[in-house]
């Protein structure tokens, strides 16, 4: 049974989080079989809510505990959002229950909002301790016409600019 149709009527936090967790080890790639089934449920509102909630949460849990992911782990989220991001694909419809109007699932889930968010997952993130190769990957990532697709990259600033513009205090030895 696919993740749709495990999904189907009921999309929620805690059984989604499975689905995003197992295309996030940490120390391999993530399987072909549960990113095709990321990348089919992404293209529902709902779905692509709850699987930028899923990472944000992971990415300031990291964070908060100062732990230390692999770069594989940091790559394969990588991957969630290069399935995200798809020009030619924009989520449209819900795959659970369509939820009432002025709900909280419904402001989160507007076009608009996902945008919003998706950048404050990005800054998160960026936030982490990523080794060098992984945050220039990740701004080469952006710069493929992907950034367009976000709200407010300037909030991205913080941890793009530096890297074209190193400080000059900074000498490199």
């Amino acid at each position: 049974m696919g993740l749709c149709d495990a999904l189907k009527g009921n999309v929620t936090f805690e059984k989604i989080r499975p689905y995003v967790m197992s295309c996030l080890p940490d120390d391999s790639l993530a399987y072909e079989s549960c990113i095709a089934d990321l990348e089919l449920a992404s293209v529902y509102l709902d779905c692509t809510y709850f699987i930028l909630r899923v990472i944000n949460t992971e990415l300031l849990q990291i964070q908060r505990l100062a732990q230390m992911k692999s770069d594989i782990f940091y790559r394969n989220i990588l991957t969630v959002f290069d399935l995200l991001l798809k020009p030619e694909k924009r989520p449209s419809e819900f795959l659970g229950e369509l939820p009432k109007p002025k709900s909280d699932l419904y402001r989160y889930s507007k076009c608009s909002h996902l945008r919003h968010y998706f950048t404050q997952v990005w800054v998160s993130f960026l936030n982490n301790k990523l080794s060098d190769d992984v945050r220039l990957e990740a701004v080469r990532f952006l710069g493929n016409g992907r950034m367009n697709r976000l709200a407010e990259i300037r909030l991205l600033a913080d941890h793009i600019i530096p890297i074209f513009d190193p400080d000059p205090e900074n000498k490199l030895s």
